[in-house]
C-alpha cells in the first residue's frame, strides 16, 4: 500500500506550450509545488519556516518520464512520497494522473541532499526530523526504470478503484 499523499491541481494556460499541453519544464514546478503542499499536510511543516533554519534540502537531481501530454484546463492529481531516506538526503517520487487514476501523465524521482545552508556541505538529518519522517517512507525498488515505476503506480491506483 502506497504511503503517498495527493492533491488536485488545474493545468493553467500560462504553463502550456503552443500545442496546449503542459510545458515539460512546468511538470517539475508543479511537482515541487505539490510537494510543498504535501509536506505541510503530512508533517505540519511550513517550508518557508523550515528554510529559515541552518539546514535544508536542495535538489541534487531529477529524473522524469513523460507518458501523455497534460492538456490545458485538465484537472489532475499529483501524488508524492519519500521512497528512500538516507542520513543526509532522500529520494521523493512524484506522479501526475487524471482524476480517475486511469491515465498517467508523468512520473519523476528527485534526489534531495540535506545541506547546511551556510557551508553548502551535506549534513545528517536531525533526530527530530528523522522521527517526523518515520512511517511515511514508501520503500520501492529504485533499480526499476521510471517506465516500470509508472506501471507499478498505475496498478496501485487502479486497485484502489
Amino acid at each position: 500500500m502506497s504511503k503517498a499523499i495527493h492533491s488536485q491541481y488545474t493545468i493553467r494556460f500560462s504553463d502550456c506550450d503552443p500545442a496546449g499541453h503542459l510545458n515539460n519544464a512546468k511538470y517539475v514546478e508543479y511537482f515541487l509545488n505539490a510537494r510543498e503542499d504535501h509536506v505541510k499536510i503530512r508533517y505540519d511543516m511550513s517550508m518557508s519556516d523550515f528554510y529559515q533554519g541552518n539546514n535544508a534540502w536542495v535538489v541534487a537531481s531529477h529524473q522524469i518520464q513523460y507518458a501523455l501530454p497534460a492538456p490545458h484546463g485538465a484537472q489532475v492529481i499529483i501524488h508524492s512520497c519519500i521512497v528512500q531516506s538516507r542520513e543526509n538526503g532522500m529520494i521523493v517520487e512524484f506522479w501526475m494522473t487524471d482524476l480517475e487514476g486511469k491515465s498517467m501523465y508523468a512520473l519523476m524521482q528527485s534526489d534531495f541532499a540535506y545541506v547546511n545552508l551556510k557551508s553548502l556541505q551535506k549534513v545528517n538529518h536531525e533526530e527530530a526530523l528523522v522521527n517526523k519522517l518515520k512511517g511515511s517512507i514508501d520503500e520501492i525498488d529504485l533499480k526499476a526504470s521510471l517506465q516500470r515505476r509508472m506501471l507499478v503506480r498505475l496498478k496501485e491506483l487502479r486497485n484502489k478503484i
